[in-house]
């Protein structure tokens, strides 16, 4: 048998520890006096070397144990239908290309493994997402990616907590889920937003804010985080109500609201008056109808990640979201050459640019990929284990990962995307970037 040197003995012993999550095993025990023996075992058989030295260790090395083979099964329960359907068709094409990519990636490392992807459609409903959660529970499925809404991580979070599954979600922002649990967000909570939405409208010259907010998990605490960091920073909040997203007639709501802006608007001018709509794709609905209402359609209204990019919405209004532009915040993707790469293999399989939440989603697939890589099985308590430090070593095409101890995206800047004219068509630009480092407003173009 070839001797082994003492530097190859070393970097066996590097290897060996980079590679212990993978399925490494690595113990120790004291050896007699100023020498130091390493043991390789091998499927060939053992090399022993013996090296005198003034320390004295004895370490052993094997090989990996093959804990992973065969078909590893990742859930995603997405909005293929509901009010989130045209982002859950986005988000499924880009769970589907990570998944791809992923397969591709421990085919380099010559892993025995093949990630498979089980898509469920969760309809944006809670009481669906933990029926859908259960299912793939039941098939065998301990890592998940999404759900996209904050109610249905809410209905389903005791679930995932008593049935250690490891659930990534790419857009579930309330701030009261940010908790240490199975739940891991590959988004900044909404007092991230909020504040980003606070600065947009002082710099856009709004002293006076009229909050109309879908009445649910996530609408409440956006609504919350905005009206308190708002106040803090010299702005009124004019009213804040609630509405069902259920809704089909949302006459009440807009009648009272705009017989308040009316009234600020004599007092204060258009300019200094703004309404913010914290919606889901029933925006379009409430923007058309809102058309009725000159007071309404006089000043500038803005949004939140729930708009921002959303196509269905200006099918159904486009006209009235031009006329009061909408500036809707979101997330912001570092723009990075994986980005770039990513976007043009999206454009490719769908036409479509991404925007944000294809890429956290794209991101949550393999980081949920590496954390079952890195924990050398296919357990939910073991992925839970490893993934903030998973999360840290991770640049992915919405830029770096790093989660905070809740399993919180750590934080980030904000895109505000408007609604314009191009050629006369309705239109989505991107308009500004909110740096929530500064606290200050970037302009692209200010509209």
């Amino acid at each position: 048998m070839r001797a082994v040197s003492p530097t190859q003995i070393a970097m066996l012993v590097v290897v060996l520890i980079v590679g212990i999550a993978a399925g490494y095993a690595l113990g120790g025990a004291a050896a007699p006096p100023k020498v130091s023996t390493v043991t390789v075992t091998q499927a060939a058989g053992v090399v022993t070397q013996t090296v005198t030295q003034t320390a004295t260790v004895r370490v052993t090395v094997t090989q990996p144990v093959a804990a992973l083979s065969g078909e590893i099964l990742i859930g995603a329960l997405l909005p293929l239908s509901g009010d989130l359907a045209s982002e859950g068709a986005l988000n499924r094409a880009a769970v589907e290309i990570a998944v791809e990519d992923l397969n591709n990636y421990v085919k380099t490392l010559g892993l025995p493994i093949t990630f498979r992807l089980l898509i469920e459609d969760t309809a944006t409903d809670p009481t669906t997402a933990l029926a859908k959660l259960q299912s793939l529970y039941a098939r065998g499925v301990r890592a998940v990616v999404g759900p996209m809404t904050s109610a249905e991580v809410r209905n389903l979070k005791s679930y995932a907590d008593g049935n250690k599954i490891a659930v990534c979600s790419q857009s579930s922002t309330a701030p009261d889920l940010a908790v240490p649990d199975y739940i891991f967000r590959n988004v900044p909570n909404d007092l991230f937003q909020g504040k980003a939405i606070a600065r947009l409208l002082i710099d856009y010259g709004v002293k006076y804010v009229y909050i109309l907010y879908r009445n649910d998990a996530w609408g409440k605490g956006l609504a919350d985080a905005t009206e308190a960091r708002y106040k803090e920073i010299g702005g009124t909040v004019l009213g804040k109500v609630g509405y069902d997203p259920k809704k089909g007639d949302f006459s009440a709501e807009l009648a009272a609201a705009a017989s308040v802006v009316k009234s600020a608007v004599g007092r204060y001018g258009d300019k200094a008056v703004g309404v913010l709509l914290i919606s889901f794709e029933e925006a379009g609905t409430i923007t058309a109808q809102a058309g009725g209402y000159a007071e309404l359609m006089g000043v500038t209204w803005f949004g939140s990640d729930g708009t921002a990019m959303n196509l269905k919405i200006l099918e159904a209004a486009g006209a009235q979201l031009a006329k009061v532009k909408h500036l809707a915040t979101i997330f912001a993707p570092t723009e990075s050459p994986k980005f770039t790469e990513f976007v043009n293999k999206f454009r490719a399989k769908t036409r479509e640019f991404p925007g944000t939440y294809p890429t956290t989603a794209y991101d949550c697939v393999w980081l949920l990929g590496l954390a079952i890589i890195q924990a050398g099985k296919y357990d939910g308590e073991a992925i839970r284990n490893v993934m903030l430090q998973v999360a840290r070593s991770y640049f992915g095409v919405s830029g770096w990962t790093i989660l905070d101890d809740n399993g919180d995206r750590a934080g980030g800047d904000y895109d505000v995307w408007a609604v314009v004219l191009k050629d006369g068509k309705p239109s989505w630009e991107k308009v500004a970037v909110v740096d929530t480092s500064s606290d200050a407003v970037r302009w692209i173009k200010r509209i």
